[in-house]
């Protein structure tokens, strides 16, 4: 039933590019994770495109 549910919901995808962001991605997470949860018809996934960063972007 609930793979169902899944179906029969739209897919929201949420598309991030960083550079160098290694500071902010934890907050960004936390207020996406808050944002999806408040939306209960929708299924989201979230891409992140992570290309050359010198910091620990890419680890986060």
């Amino acid at each position: 039933m609930l793979l169902m549910a899944r179906k029969n919901k739209k897919l929201i995808s949420i598309v991030i590019p960083v550079y160098n962001e290694e500071e902010v991605i934890p907050e960004l997470i936390k207020r996406l994770k808050r944002f999806i949860n408040s939306l209960k018809k929708y299924n989201f996934e979230i891409i992140i495109v992570e290309h050359g960063s010198i910091d620990s972007s890419f680890e986060l």
